[in-house]
């Protein structure tokens, strides 16, 4: 995943600020970080990961089950051989994040915060 991102975002620049992919560790500081995509591969490491950016304004997406519960943002889900997405408004608000409507209506919404808690 991190070579298609890497190749899409290529000289691109958002708001007058260039788009920059990097590999991080779960040990990292995650401080200008905007979204952070954590692959299925780091699922063991998730808690620490999300800690990580625990108080900042980052988007956190995943790709994996247990994503949004754990408290990811939006997560990545393939049904019926479709990709969808998987909204945890109480995340995103905890992230100090404003969803757009128009995500919100292509989205399942979930909130999670009643039954776990949320992070």
């Amino acid at each position: 995943m991190a070579g298609l991102l890497t190749e899409a975002a290529a000289g691109k620049v958002v708001n007058r600020r260039t788009i920059s992919i990097r590999k991080m560790k779960a040990a990292d500081d995650f401080h200008g970080c905007n979204l952070l995509f954590v692959g299925a591969s780091e699922d063991r490491r998730l808690g620490r990961i999300l800690e990580g950016v625990k108080g900042l304004d980052v988007l956190t997406v995943g790709e994996f089950p247990g994503f949004l519960q754990a408290g990811g943002v939006i997560n990545f889900v393939v049904q019926d051989n479709k990709v969808k997405l998987e909204l945890n408004i109480d995340a995103a608000a905890r992230a100090n994040l404003k969803i757009s409507v128009k995500l919100i209506a292509v989205s399942h919404v979930v909130s999670v915060a009643r039954t776990t808690g949320g992070n």
